[in-house]
């Protein structure tokens, strides 16, 4: 496992959005999907009553990596990425007397991301937002894995069980 998530590094770029995968190196037993998404100003909008304890921001995207499968077995994980450092979310940051807090919620097709001041009464952030999404699923399978012989099998039982 801990081979597998140093292959999580380069994917491509698509509307502000990085996506890797399916399949992890040969023979890993997981699967990882990573979406790069960066939050605009204008992207954000607003939820519940300005001075009201549900007020928050948020900003919603579409993502097709997230269907009802991967959201009944998959693990999705999302970070804050702030100047080469990764928050996981949800994540509290103190600051100018306030708290200000980062979270994210996810559905299926949808990914969205939250902040939420303790003032109650502030305006979206004023600058992009950078977030980092991780969707580890462990029930894929290596690609041709049906047509293996009992010896490939073997092999892979074995390589795994070296790992561990």
């Amino acid at each position: 496992m801990k081979k597998a998530l140093l292959f999580i590094a380069v994917g491509l770029s698509i509307m502000g959005c990085r996506r890797e995968g399916p399949e992890g190196p040969p023979g890993a037993p997981a699967s990882f999907t990573i979406l790069d998404i960066t939050v605009q100003p204008q992207d954000w909008s607003p939820f519940g009553e300005f001075q009201e304890p549900d007020y928050q921001w948020t900003a919603g995207f579409n993502a097709p990596e997230i269907s009802q499968r991967v959201f009944n077995d998959a693990l999705v994980i999302g970070y804050l990425i702030d100047n080469g450092v990764a928050y996981i979310l949800p994540n509290t940051i103190n600051f100018d007397g306030f708290i200000r807090e980062f979270s994210m919620i996810h559905a299926v097709d949808v990914v969205e991301f939250i902040v939420k001041d303790s003032d109650l009464e502030s305006g979206p952030p004023e600058g992009p937002i950078d977030y980092r999404v991780y969707i580890i699923d462990a029930q894929a399978r290596v690609d041709g894995m049906e047509d293996w012989e009992l010896e490939e099998m073997e092999q892979y039982v074995d390589m795994m069980n070296e790992e561990e």
